[in-house]
Order: structure tokens, then C-alpha cells, then sequence
């Protein structure tokens, strides 16, 4: 990818959502475009079980989720993965061409 921005906050409610934007001919070879937007949500009452998974559960949720992704080697698709196989729900939401997926 030849470049990436994320963007990780906590909503009014609590849930941590994760948002990431790939840019460049990287992008195509993976996702068949050159910009993509995709994002994953979840729910608070899971923010600890996420802590523990990536082995920090003293920091905010925030800094802990936003340090990993700034190394430029971890994407947003390695965290589901890490999600996925610890058995974490989340919500996912991908935007192409003009139109917003979901996905519970």
C-alpha cells in the first residue's frame, strides 16, 4: 500500500470504532481500486477482551488499537484477523463506489 490512514476513537456510547483508508496501486492488487475505506466497531463490552488480545490492558483502548495500526506493516485486516481467531464480534463496514456494506 502506499499509504494508509486510521482513524480510532470512542463513540458517545463507548464502542471503539476503527476506521482505515488504503490509498495507491498497492490497493488494487488487494481490493481491485485504488482507494479503499473500510471500518469495524466494537461493542464496549468487549474493549477488555481486545486489550488482552494485543497484550496491553493497562493503556486507553485507544492508543493501544492506534499504535499497532501506525506500524506500517499491520493493517486494519490483521486486527480482524487477531478478532476473528480470539473470537471477538465486531461490526464491519466497507465503502466502494459510493456505497456503504455492512456487515453485522
Amino acid at each position: 500500500m502506499d499509504r494508509k490512514l486510521e482513524s480510532v476513537s470512542v463513540n458517545r456510547v463507548g464502542d471503539l470504532e476503527i476506521t482505515e483508508e488504503l490509498f495507491g496501486s498497492g490497493v488494487v492488487g488487494v481490493y481491485d481500486r485504488e482507494h479503499y475505506v473500510h471500518s469495524i466497531r466494537i461493542r464496549k463490552d468487549k474493549l477488555c477482551l481486545v486489550a488482552t488480545a494485543l497484550g496491553n490492558e493497562r493503556d486507553d483502548i485507544v492508543e493501544v488499537v492506534f499504535g499497532k495500526l501506525r506500524d506500517e506493516e499491520y493493517f486494519l485486516a490483521d486486527l480482524m484477523d487477531l478478532l476473528d481467531h480470539e473470537g471477538i464480534t465486531y461490526s464491519y463496514a466497507a465503502q466502494m463506489d459510493g456505497v456503504t456494506h455492512f456487515r453485522p
